[in-house]
């Protein structure tokens, strides 16, 4: 008989010890997950980054489309540089359907108009392209650089005589 009152002498000894642990160390309780009484807050937690996640998801797909668009243009150019002008167009609608992306053109790519900024990051992206052939892409880069001269020109006001 006296064996039962020993274990539970020794099981309610053993549980004070954890409480007393757990008020003076409360920190291990949550690092351990035993903290079941913040599972509200928790709950509330998970559904925070899963929101934030999906979030996320969405912002990637545009970027990533984006991207791919970008580095299509890029190759078309390659072939045919007097798509010059739709190209720009293209390459600042795709940085205006980016939060923050026109800003970051600007910072990266300095110069007098948003419209050569943008031919700037054109250029690097048809740079890129031919990173691996670098005669063809001096000789790609230099047609593009008088396409764009020309395209800037014909946006010229006429000036009558």
């Amino acid at each position: 008989m006296k064996r039962p009152w020993r274990i539970a002498l020794f099981v309610v000894v053993l549980l004070m010890l954890v409480a007393g642990a757990s008020m003076a160390y409360p920190a291990w309780v949550a690092d351990a997950g035993l903290d079941f009484w913040n599972l509200p807050s928790l709950e509330d937690q998970v559904a925070d980054e899963a929101q934030l996640g999906e979030r996320l998801d969405q912002k990637s797909d545009v970027v990533q489309h984006c991207l791919a668009r970008r580095t299509s243009l890029a190759d078309e150019l390659i072939e045919d540089p007097t798509h010059l002008s739709d190209a720009i167009a293209e390459y600042a609608t795709l940085n205006q359907s980016e939060a923050g992306r026109m800003a970051a053109v600007r910072r990266f790519f300095p110069a007098a108009t948003d419209e050569d900024s943008t031919y700037l990051q054109v250029r690097c992206f048809v740079r890129s392209a031919l990173k691996s052939q670098p005669t063809r892409c001096a000789a790609t880069l230099a047609r593009l650089d008088r396409e764009f001269e020309r395209y800037r020109i014909a946006q010229l006001p006429k000036q009558s005589d």
